[in-house]
């Protein structure tokens, strides 16, 4: 698996050890992300066919 929840706790409580002794601090945003009245013209990615790799390799199991 590329993820366990017993190793995310290990983790979480490594940073919980570190962020009490302070040797874990967070810095100031450096730029707030854009807003909605920002009037950047975002693009959406095209829709694509599935090419049937991805299926083909679950199926193998």
């Amino acid at each position: 698996p590329q993820s366990s929840y017993p190793r995310a706790r290990q983790i979480a409580g490594i940073l919980k050890a570190w962020i009490q002794a302070g040797q874990f601090e967070l810095t100031q945003p450096v730029a707030a992300l854009p807003g909605a009245d920002s009037q950047i013209d975002f693009k959406s990615l095209p829709d694509r066919q599935p090419n049937g790799v991805l299926s083909m390799v679950r199926n193998r199991r």
